[in-house]
């Protein structure tokens, strides 16, 4: 594993204590300096497991709540000693492992087109990941309103989604209900491999089941009560088998880390993000962890990082993305790339209500940059965006996202379709549809995008009124899907490419209707020096090449003006 020591120019406090009574400013977090000779704990601990050192870190892990101990105690208390594997014991209200039904049977088949239906029953919430190889899972949440018991279905895919087997069938007894279902793939570069399954109960209650590959089973709490809704990164590659979750109680985010040798069996360190809520989690790199979510006060949209593998101490003082007001952002989702943090690049996306309109708005902050302003990921003034996800292959240096979203008519109306819309390293690009024509998704649950070892992304999608789900890869899509790659949703003028360049560059732009566009290159001055485009066209995706060889080195702007939209980019010419 690469050892990398955590410089650690400044580290702030989140403390569980006596915050909900302070008056502490929107947009700020409960902040305490930490002293020099604890920061360096806090590095040497970093390096130990960074190196997997365990006999150190945990002899770390002492002095540090020792040494907070003589400060403050609240601090030291936040902090969990023990680094021993729970009792696996009995507990009848956890998920329970359906006696007799956790044999494969083969599955329905491939239905409508090239889209397979994996689970034949009503799903309130679907969950899908990658395993090692091309090894899927996906998890289908049946609540069996009226009845016993609540029931849990995984399937199984060992060849990236060409067969799919029932693997494990959990039940959840009354008065005990399933609201959310998420797995998490949990394996490392060496060891054993586990799926977790995340369960969260309408009391509150947030199970952590532990399956090997075998189908045997385990359960721990993660969170005792009072949970209302959480955050897992499914892209977490758990190469020290560390693991991280967000949750949200009654207003105010929490962030809980595994102990790295407990194989989640063990959660400790919970530290307090204040008042904030509808969070999402994204591991980057070597510790690097980042948190999007909403104000409960205001809405407005924040970042915040940890770099020291979610530390309790070690969260910073959050960035606003955008000011709102209540539900004017909400539902964001954030992924990172694996790679050093002066290095990765981040993007979030998230819905955004403006007068009466839900569309998808994006933020993102390239390598060793600042976040940039918020900008359309999908909008259009005729249709609804909603429920995006995002992805990103567990493989480091990896720099492709892999997004999906919900497009439907206004009030969610048919027809509805779930889209994939690629970040092919520099930009976002177009997006297409994935559902099937005669399928129309659900509109209130989610779709789901993953991406295989061999760059295909994947989808799992529910059926009207949540029947059925689906299971969906984008080098199977065909027929209506490729006639939908020149209908992008919004306009959008992309940087040219190479930049800086020489002498010739690429111009792409999208038009999600037919118009009279035009575009022209002008020099630093504002004079005109071509005419790269001026006619009427259809909407669909267009690329030009810019010859520059009668020109000098310099800056350039080029402009993109259709009538309704009209924006200017900036090349840089070198000779």
């Amino acid at each position: 594993m690469k050892k990398t020591a955590l410089l650690l120019c400044s580290l702030f406090l989140l403390s569980n204590f006596h915050l909900l009574s302070q008056q502490v400013p929107e947009g700020e977090l409960n902040q305490i300096a930490i002293p020099q000779h604890i920061q360096l704990l806090n590095e040497k601990i970093k390096y130990a497991e960074d190196t997997e050192d365990w006999n150190s870190y945990y002899n770390l892990r002492a002095q540090i709540i020792n040494e907070w101990n003589n400060i403050d105690p609240q601090i030291a208390a936040l902090y969990k000693t023990t680094n021993k594997m729970e009792n696996n014991g009995v507990y009848p209200e956890a998920p329970q492992v359906a006696i007799g039904d956790n044999q494969p049977f083969p599955n329905t088949g491939m239905l409508w087109g090239n889209d397979f239906r994996i689970h034949a029953g009503i799903a309130n919430d679907i969950s899908l990941v990658s395993a090692r190889g091309d090894t899927i899972y996906a998890s289908a949440l049946r609540r069996n309103f009226g009845s016993s018991a609540d029931t849990i279905y995984i399937y199984k895919s060992p060849d990236g989604g060409l067969n799919w087997n029932l693997f494990m069938k959990f039940f959840i007894t009354l008065p005990n209900e399933a609201v959310k279902v998420e797995l998490l793939d949990f394996w490392g570069s060496s060891g054993p491999s586990y799926l977790l399954m995340f369960t969260l109960y309408s009391d509150g209650v947030l199970w952590c089941t532990r399956i090997t590959p075998a189908g045997s089973s385990s359960n721990n709490k993660v969170v005792n009560g009072g949970c209302t809704d959480f955050s897992v990164d499914r892209n977490y590659p758990g190469s020290n088998y560390r693991c991280f979750v967000l949750y949200d109680s009654s207003g105010t985010l929490f962030s809980k880390r595994s102990d790295p040798t407990s194989y989640a069996t063990v959660w400790q360190d919970r530290a307090n993000l204040l008042a904030n809520e509808d969070g999402d989690l994204a591991y980057g790199y070597n510790g690097s962890i980042y948190a999007v979510f909403n104000g409960a006060i205001t809405g407005n949209l924040y970042v915040t990082h940890n770099y020291n593998y979610a530390d309790p101490t070690g969260w910073v003082n959050r960035k606003t993305i955008e000011n709102g007001s209540t539900d004017t952002t909400f539902n964001a989702e954030i992924i990172a790339t694996r790679e050093d943090t002066s290095a990765q690049q981040i993007a979030i996306v998230y819905t955004h209500n403006y007068v009466g309109t839900t569309n998808l708005k994006t933020a993102r902050k390239q390598p060793g940059g600042t976040w940039s302003s918020p900008y359309n990921w999908v909008s259009n003034s005729s249709l609804q965006f909603k429920h995006s996800n995002l992805y990103s292959r567990k493989v480091n240096g990896n720099n492709i996202f892999q997004g999906i979203f919900n497009r439907s008519n206004p009030g969610n109306a048919t027809p509805r379709y779930v889209m994939y819309k690629p970040y092919d390293g520099s930009s976002w690009v177009g997006s297409i549809i994935v559902s099937d024509s005669s399928i129309s998704p659900t509109g209130s649950q989610n779709p789901v995008v993953i991406e295989l070892p061999g760059g295909a992304a994947a989808f799992l999608y529910a059926g009207s009124n949540g029947k059925y789900v689906y299971f969906d890869r984008q080098d199977w899509a065909t027929g209506v899907n490729e006639i939908n790659l020149a209908n992008p949703d919004n306009y959008s003028l992309n940087q040219n490419y190479p930049n800086p360049f020489n002498p010739i560059t690429k111009i792409s732009w999208q038009s999600p209707v037919g118009s009279h566009q035009v575009l022209k290159v002008f020099d630093i001055l504002g004079n005109e020096v071509a005419t790269l485009v001026d006619e009427y066209k259809e909407a669909g995706n267009y690329e030009v090449d810019f010859n520059a060889a009668s020109l000098s080195s310099g800056v350039y702007f080029y402009r993109l003006n259709t009538g309704d939209y009209v924006k200017t980019m900036k090349m840089v010419l070198l000779k």
